[in-house]
């Protein structure tokens, strides 16, 4: 499959090993509760590139991945969409890249890194030196803080699908 930008995407039926799998009890976020939290006057949100192929499989799941091809056989390294528990893992995965922050700054979605800004009643007339509104200033604090966090973790953000400072209205 070739996606939007142009590059190839390994694309793999997974039906028939999803049979096998244990099904992981967890369910993923609720939208509900995800979108009650955001209703804020400034937000950004990243989309990692990819997410789910920035996260390696485990190496004893790699060899329920393999197929034979034109070129030999071949097995997925990276996290494969459709998988059973691929939700759950990526969930996992972006929970622990992220803890420090989750809750008070933001509250990752999948493969999307939502970063909470003030409340209304936060967004006060208060300006720093340079005429910016304190709230912008501590949103761009918190959002560097969460970006440092992807970087450190290796990922790498979609520049095309992230909002850094949008606002509401």
């Amino acid at each position: 499959m070739v996606p939007k930008n142009g590059t190839l995407r390994f694309i793999r039926d997974l039906q028939p090993v999803n049979k096998e799998t244990i099904h992981n009890a967890k369910i993923g976020p609720s939208i509900d509760e995800f979108a009650e939290e955001f209703r804020r006057s400034i937000y950004s949100i990243g989309d990692l590139c990819s997410g789910y192929d920035q996260f390696q499989l485990v190496v004893d799941s790699k060899d329920i991945t393999k197929m034979r091809t034109s070129i030999g056989l071949v097995r997925m390294c990276m996290l494969p969409q459709g998988a059973t528990n691929f939700v759950v893992h990526m969930v996992n995965a972006m929970n622990k890249v992220l803890r420090d922050c989750i809750l008070e700054i933001m509250m990752p979605f999948l493969d999307d890194i939502p970063i909470k800004g003030s409340l209304e009643e936060g967004k006060d007339g208060l300006k720093d030196e340079a005429g910016c509104r304190r709230f912008v200033i501590d949103h761009i604090k918190d959002c560097e803080k969460v970006l440092q966090k992807v970087d450190h973790s290796n990922l790498t953000l979609s520049g095309e699908n992230s909002t850094l400072c949008g606002a509401y209205g």
